[in-house]
């Protein structure tokens, strides 16, 4: 990753010169919109035409030299943000400490951890499925940053987004997990800032619900209006219903 981000000036020379031809497209825009308007005070219907075609066009220029300058900024600024794929002994340890927690609310007897593991392990792929569809974005799973694991991550434009996945079978989630999360998005805040000033940080809660219609309802209102009065980055919350992922996903064969 560091040699991807190394050499800044191949980024920075091109960078420059957009910007002074933008300026100089939006001049003669001006130019040939002040001709028009003489020329149709003057009646010089021609004349005037010309110009604004010129000036519209001009314009249009402007407009899209601005939309690449913004998407090449972007993409340096999350160039300057290494990410990292989380270890597999981590991974493993996450994923135990989630189905340990399933099985407790469950009362599941131990020779059912094995399918609770797999039980979980897929719902997060369908829940990163759906997210990945609905954001349309590439989506980087067990991803770290700055040494901070989640579950995944994705640029949405200048947003940093970290996703932490959370399997549901009751309408509560422990708030030990939420301060955990709200710590983790700290770290990644202030390691991001130290190399992107313009890079905002999203926390997004992927909860994979496995609950009836009312007791979606009491998670949804306590986690919004309860949970999160003070937090150190905006939060997205999604509610995924894992019957409804496995209808979308997975066909069953005749």
């Amino acid at each position: 990753m560091a040699d991807e981000t190394a050499n800044p000036t191949l980024q920075i020379a091109p960078q420059r010169s957009s910007v002074r031809a933008e300026h100089v497209v939006f001049v003669a825009a001006l130019m040939a919109f002040a001709i028009f308007v003489v020329a149709a005070y003057q009646r010089s219907w021609p004349t005037a035409v010309l110009a604004l075609l010129t000036a519209l066009i001009g314009a249009a220029g402007a407009i899209g030299t601005r939309r690449k300058i913004n998407a090449a900024d972007a993409f340096r600024e999350r160039t300057a943000i290494p990410l990292e794929t989380t270890e597999p002994e981590v991974q493993c340890e996450n994923l135990n400490i989630e189905v340990r927690e399933l099985a407790r609310l469950l009362e599941a007897p131990a020779e059912q951890i094995a399918d609770l593991q797999t039980a979980f392990i897929v719902a997060e792929d369908l829940a990163l499925r759906q997210i990945q569809q609905e954001e349309n974005v590439s989506i980087h799973r067990h991803t770290g940053i700055g040494g901070v694991p989640f579950d995944a991550v994705f640029f949405r434009g200048r947003d940093l987004v970290c996703g932490e996945v959370a399997f549901v079978v009751t309408p509560d989630i422990r708030q030990e997990r939420l301060d955990a999360m709200m710590r983790k998005i700290a770290l990644v805040k202030h390691f991001a800032k130290q190399r992107s000033q313009s890079i905002r940080v999203v926390l997004m809660m992927i909860v994979i619900t496995q609950l009836a219609e009312e007791e979606v309802k009491i998670l949804t209102d306590s986690l919004r209006t309860k949970r999160f009065h003070s937090t150190p980055v905006d939060v997205e919350i999604r509610m995924l219903d894992f019957a409804k992922l496995q209808a979308s996903f997975i066909t069953e064969e005749n």
